[in-house]
């Protein structure tokens, strides 16, 4: 479990070097930027990594209901011949 806990800690340390460093080379954080901005600009952009996560899982999710689906009809057409 400790070993779990330790790489998500790890991971979340990623993204949050990843949306600084990603502030720093869109402008967004300068040298004038405070820690409230610094902040706001990480909640921001782990909000947007998140809703990004979780719109591709629902296509994922939609793309694999419809080829289960597929799946299934052509099973049925099958037992009925």
């Amino acid at each position: 479990m400790k070993t779990v806990v330790k790489y998500i800690f790890y991971l979340a340390l990623l993204a949050v070097v990843y949306i600084v460093a990603k502030g720093v080379w869109e402008g967004s954080i300068t040298d004038q930027s405070t820690v409230s901005q610094v902040a706001t600009d990480v909640k921001d952009g782990a909000q947007n990594m998140a809703n990004g996560v979780v719109r591709e899982a629902k296509k994922f999710n939609t793309h694999v209901d419809e080829e289960m689906e597929k799946d299934v009809n052509e099973m049925k057409s099958d037992a009925t011949k």
